[in-house]
């Protein structure tokens, strides 16, 4: 179920008002995380495969998160390399402008591929569904497969992944079917399976075995997102109307090792990374404070770090001061605006507070004696 965004708790609201200060320890970042998400996935993110298109075949979709399935289908020509695909198998596939899909074959899976299969079974046998894809049974219909991702292709993943499987993460449990001919003919046969999407929601090809391999879905610096109409979150154009851009990406591996963090020990450890990431995106602290954008990042949840799920995102912000987020449009490092305005000066900041010579506590220039400016 996809994520919808909610007032932040007002812990999250006290968490680290701005102040006038200046370097990481006087930056007014709010670790709002989880508290303005609601349900236990941290961030949703919507999936959009698009068309599929098969010869004789109606198109597909699939979104992850939603209750559509990333259903694929095989034509008639390329059987022979469906029926033969074992667990372990890695394929691909060609996709044309068209979205329709030829070169179904298996291949190394230290190539670029689109898919890992986890189980090869037979639909007619499958325990969930005693009798409703016999002999006499139709074509299965949208539905049908979305049960069939969410059930017996899901369960299927987890066990094959060793039971680490992060449902929020950028692996999608995905069914294959024969073409409706061969179904005609009584082949039952499906291959429930691995497919990654990219940050445009697109299927996209992975390198290697997915087990073991970080399930976080993460956005490159500069990408921005906002909330589509069913409540998800996708990935649009930065000049659209967006609500966070991307600053960058911290691995917690590269921190934590294996030990798997605790929210409070990654919230510690985000609000330097993500300030320091929004610091180095916009150009310095300075222009931070100026923007009046706010550094915000998810934590983990115990169970994406268990399933392996080690990156996080960084983003930048405008609290609407309502218990919710401002519209923005535009890169953050260039020209943008703040609810269809540019951004409002801020107050003016404290200047740094530094020691010269031996006097303690002087300010700069001060006489000896003089009192120093504090933050």
């Amino acid at each position: 179920m996809a994520d919808e965004l909610t007032n932040p708790s007002p812990k999250a609201q006290d968490r680290g008002s701005q102040d006038h200060g200046r370097g990481k320890s006087g930056w007014g970042f709010r670790a709002l995380t989880t508290a303005m998400l609601v349900g236990g996935a941290g961030m949703a993110f919507a999936l959009q495969t698009g068309a599929v298109t098969m010869p004789g075949q109606d198109s597909t979709t699939a979104s992850w998160g939603k209750t559509t399935s990333p259903t694929t289908t095989v034509v008639d020509e390329e059987v022979a390399a469906f029926t033969s695909a074992q667990r372990g198998n890695c394929l691909n596939w060609n996709l044309a402008d068209d979205l329709k899909i030829s070169g179904f074959r298996v291949v190394d899976c230290n190539q670029a591929h689109a898919y890992e299969v986890a189980k090869r079974l037979k639909m007619s046998e499958a325990e969930e569904y005693p009798g409703q894809f016999g002999e006499e049974a139709q074509y299965p219909t949208q539905e049908n497969l979305v049960a069939l991702q969410n059930g017996v292709c899901r369960q299927a993943v987890t066990e094959y992944l060793g039971g680490k499987y992060d449902g929020s993460g950028r692996f999608v449990s995905a069914p294959i079917i024969p073409p409706q001919s061969q179904w005609d003919k009584g082949d039952r046969t499906m291959l429930c399976g691995i497919q990654v999407v990219d940050q445009d929601g697109a299927t996209s090809e992975i390198t290697g075995h997915a087990a073991g391999q970080d399930q976080a879905r993460v956005f490159e610096q500069g990408k921005c997102v906002t909330v589509s109409e069913d409540n998800s979150i996708e990935q649009v154009d930065c000049k659209q109307d967006h609500l966070m851009e991307s600053t960058g990406i911290v691995n917690l591996r590269d921190h934590f090792g294996e030990t798997i963090p605790s929210e409070q020990e990654q919230n510690d450890l985000l609000s330097q990374e993500c300030v320091a990431l929004a610091q180095n995106y916009l150009g310095g602290d300075d222009a931070l404070y100026n923007s009046t954008l706010i550094p915000f990042w998810t934590s983990l949840t115990p169970e994406a770090l268990g399933s392996g799920s080690r990156s996080v995102n960084c983003w930048l912000i405008k609290d609407n001061g309502a218990g919710g987020f401002s519209t923005l449009n535009g890169h953050a490092n260039e020209s943008f605006t703040i609810d269809g305005a540019p951004p409002a000066a801020p107050p003016p900041r404290n200047p740094l507070r530094e020691e010269q010579g031996s006097t303690p506590g002087a300010a700069p220039n001060a006489a000896p004696g003089q009192p120093g400016v504090t933050q």
